[in-house]
């Protein structure tokens, strides 16, 4: 019996023993389908099979003009049966039939069989195959041979791309084989590229194998590279029509490809019909759901399309990109519909929609994008949109550079009469001069002046007005109109709880330190809980200028007694603040004095003297601030008391003897501590001792009224406490 062998691929030196065990184990299962797009080493996965399996392997390639039934049977009959037999149906079915160990056809190419008299051929073939014998279809595409059935009575293995695709071991063993050693990075960034597949990998070897920085080369390869790009073009493009051609590559531009939307980015009407033809022919068209409704390329597949259609259509990428801008903004996709208006590098399209969903970009998932889509334009293309100018402002001031918000708000200033009809000029005016008050008005009475005026050209639905009511809600905090602060901060939270959280998190934080300053501590944590929890679930915790909700969260903690999460804030609320750049005096005091009531409850006397300075000397800028100002006394006043309570020596407790200090005032045992601390009865007297030992205290009662004297526990609110041993 003759047994054709296959030659192998050239890109796949890892053995795929995962793959062949697969195929090994379903012995007894009539079909196996492997169906991928070229370059997913189909035909070396068979070879290898061949080579692990005992069985005879009849190998059949077939070319596009052997898809006859005819053909096919001369070429099946010549390797499976005896010299001058006539290769008819029933002959080649008897041979299937009599083989007594069983045997593996495999038919490569079988994308080939396109006619119904040469699918009927293979039905029979899968229908006659006696016990332990395989037909193996290689194929591009699905074969309509009624595979329903087949499933459903587990007459069917099937492997796709996904099977077939290499993992990130084997693709770091390719990498090997050909020299390269791949750091972790590395590797994913070239996993993600290629998304596994075989070709793509070795094409990769073979790019960066000619390059002056091959692992750089390798890790980067894309679409557009000329190796890439001409296995494409020879393997899936060329066998293609002109026209459908042209229609992947107008379409290259969309992540996301569905019938609606190709028809009317691409002004036609068959998009949904071609779009399941095409994905059926697997030219890297990949289907995200079993309706056939959406789809999507594969990565570098993608890239080639594109570099094509821009070097045949040049002029008309960025006009697909405005119709996509449109198509997505009408259906509701601010996200995508603004990323294809700055690709189309459309400056009025692409304002508009940056400015018109500032507030909430800048506080969501996404707000880390505003900045990377406003980097796509040059400082002279933001310079020269009003509305550009104007986001550029609100992410500058998210991200606490004053010196960028003014540079923005002036150039949005100088485009208004141009850019803005004079319906709206009135309105974004207020809102430039809002964003401006919040970092170029030091004075208290200024800034609420200023925000008050601005608010009076801002329509009440607009996001920024936000903004004013917490600006208006500090400058009469800071100046001792605490129930007037307290109406306009709940407003202005109660404002931009639907599209701003950015704005909600910071009046939720001032209210947070009014209620700290009336020693409303339940009211504190549940404010700073809820400030939380928005800066958590959106995109404003990444922004120098959420450091105010981390600070106040570190006082509020550390009075609680949850010392590690007081902590963990005040190092974010730390490294926020130094990321601020010459903003706000008023809004870095606060800042600072947070951070030194919760350094102080901490035990961190010296941090806290610290930072009590550097906002005293912000508040030289702000001098009407004059509850700020008694913050900083009060405090100054409370280091003072706690230097004299421990003779001028600095103590320093550690957090595990901060959380035993909790409950020294209370009348738990510290058998009773330990439990509700899940630590050893042992433990916690050896820390109780450490505490008293520097605290210069004898007793516990002792070391509760030392701590109280250095501002470490509260002021009892009774007397007569019996202290347990």
């Amino acid at each position: 019996m003759a047994i054709a062998a296959a030659q192998a691929l050239p890109f796949t030196p890892v053995s795929r023993t995962h793959l062949v065990g697969r195929l090994t184990t379903a012995r007894d299962t009539p079909l196996v389908l492997l169906v991928a797009p070229a370059g997913y080493g189909k035909s070396t996965l068979l070879s290898e099979w061949a080579t692990h399996d005992r069985r005879p392997f009849v190998w059949v390639s077939l070319a596009q003009g052997d898809a006859g039934p005819a053909e096919l049977l001369r070429s099946i009959g010549g390797a499976l049966l005896p010299p001058r037999q006539q290769p008819t149906l029933s002959h080649v079915c008897l041979g299937l039939a009599r083989s007594e160990s069983g045997l593996v056809l495999v038919i490569d190419g079988a994308h080939a069989l396109t006619t119904r008299d040469s699918l009927d051929v293979v039905s029979a073939l899968i229908d006659h195959s006696g016990p332990g014998t395989q037909i193996v279809l290689a194929s591009r595409t699905e074969p309509a041979l009624g595979l329903g059935g087949l499933r459903a009575q587990r007459k069917l293995l099937e492997l796709g791309p996904a099977d077939l695709a290499m993992t990130a071991g084997e693709a770091g063993l390719i990498a090997r084989a050909h020299g390269f050693e791949l750091n972790r990075a590395q590797l994913d960034s070239l996993m993600r590229r290629t998304e596994g597949w075989p070709a793509g990998l070795y094409l990769a070897a073979l790019a960066a194998g000619a390059a002056p920085d091959p692992d750089s080369e390798l890790a980067e390869l894309a679409g557009d590279d000329r190796f890439v790009a001409d296995y494409f073009h020879e393997e899936i493009l060329e066998p293609l029509p002109d026209a459908h051609v042209e229609f992947l590559a107008r379409a290259s531009i969309l992540g996301t490809l569905s019938g609606p939307l190709c028809d009317f980015v691409l002004e036609r009407a068959d998009s949904g019909r071609l779009l399941k033809s095409l994905s059926r022919q697997n030219l890297m068209l990949l289907p995200l759901d079993r309706r056939d409704c959406e789809y999507r390329y594969h990565r570098m597949f993608a890239e080639t399309l594109q570099a094509e259609l821009r070097r045949s259509e040049p002029q008309l990428e960025p006009v697909l990109h405005r119709r996509a801008s449109i198509w997505y903004s009408e259906h509701g996709d601010v996200e995508r519909s603004i990323d294809h208006a700055v690709a189309a590098g459309d400056l009025q399209r692409a304002g508009d929609l940056l400015w018109a969903h500032a507030a909430g970009i800048l506080g969501y998932e996404y707000g880390g994008h505003l900045s990377e889509w406003l980097s796509r334009f040059s400082p002279e293309q933001l310079a020269g949109s009003a509305k550009l100018s104007l986001a550029a402002a609100a992410d500058s001031l998210l991200s606490g550079d004053r010196e960028l918000v003014e540079h923005w708000a002036a150039a949005a200033l100088r485009r208004m009469d141009r850019d803005v009809p004079a319906a709206e000029r009135a309105a974004l005016e207020g809102e430039v001069l809002l964003i401006c008050a919040t970092v170029t008005e030091d004075r208290m009475d200024r800034l609420a002046e200023r925000a008050e005026a601005a608010c009076e050209a801002v329509p009440d639905d607009s996001p920024w007005r936000a903004l004013g009511d917490l600006l208006q809600g500090v400058a009469r905090h800071l100046t001792g109109d605490r129930e007037g602060a307290r109406v306009l901060l709940e407003r202005g939270a109660r404002r931009a709880a639907p599209g701003s959280p950015a704005m909600q998190a910071l009046c939720l934080a001032q209210l947070g330190l009014l209620a700290v300053e009336e020693e409303d501590w339940p009211s504190a944590e549940s404010v700073v809980a809820r400030a939380r929890a928005q800066v958590d679930r959106s995109g404003f915790h990444g922004y120098p200028a959420s450091a105010l909700v981390y600070a106040v969260s570190a006082e509020v903690q550390a009075h609680v007694g949850r010392i590690e999460a007081s902590k963990l804030a005040l190092r974010e609320a730390e490294r926020l603040l130094h990321a601020l750049n010459d903003f706000s005096p008023w809004y870095e005091a606060e800042c600072r004095i947070a951070m030194a009531r919760a350094s102080a409850r901490l035990s961190d006397p010296r941090e806290a003297r610290a930072l009590v300075g550097e906002a005293a000397r912000l508040l030289q800028r702000a001098p009407d601030a004059e509850v700020a100002m008694a913050w900083i006394e009060e405090s100054r006043s409370q280091l003072a008391r706690s230097s004299a309570s421990s003779a001028g020596d600095e103590w320093s407790l550690t957090t595990a003897e901060l959380r035993i200090l909790q409950f020294l005032p209370t009348c738990l045992s510290l058998r009773e501590i330990a439990e509700r601390l899940y630590v050893s009865a042992n433990t916690v007297k050896t820390h109780a001792r450490s505490v008293y030992r520097k605290l210069g205290a004898s007793s516990r009662g002792e070391a509760v009224g030392r701590a109280r004297e250095a501002g470490l526990l509260d002021e009892a609110t009774h007397t007569g406490v019996a202290w347990p041993a």
